[in-house]
């Protein structure tokens, strides 16, 4: 858990001191050397920080639209805005200015308005992964 907090103050405090951000709900564990998470939610969106086997994860879901366990990879929501595709979804310093650059444009996609259609599109993003990677 102090990893992903250590980042968020390190890099990510905008989320919640400009964009209104909550803490909503978190875990943490002793096993493998601290794993846990941290969702923050604002409106529409809601956040999970990931903290497994000491590497950050990233993972994103509609408040609205998305079931309770359905979250989507930062590296496809990178992949929804900016066309890049790329299977790397460790939370890094590149997902870090990716979310300065493109919060606005991850807000609206998981507005009211986009969300419907973001969701499907990042399901098709994540069938389209799996073949790449197992075949």
């Amino acid at each position: 858990m102090d990893e992903i907090l250590e980042f968020l103050i390190k890099y990510l405090s905008f989320l919640y001191n400009e964009y209104g951000f909550k803490f909503v709900d978190s875990m943490s564990s002793k096993s493998f050397g601290g794993d846990g998470f941290l969702v923050l939610r604002s409106e529409h969106i809601a956040l999970r920080f990931v903290n497994d086997r000491s590497q950050l994860f990233l993972d994103l879901r509609s408040t609205q639209f998305d079931k309770k366990n359905d979250w989507h990879s930062i590296d496809l929501v990178k992949q929804l805005i900016t066309g890049d595709v790329s299977e790397n979804s460790v939370l890094n310093e590149e997902i870090v200015f990716f979310l300065k650059d493109h919060i606005n444009d991850i807000l609206e996609k998981f507005g009211p308005k986009e969300a419907k259609s973001t969701i499907v599109r990042l399901k098709k993003f994540k069938v389209e992964r799996a073949k790449r990677l197992f075949g």
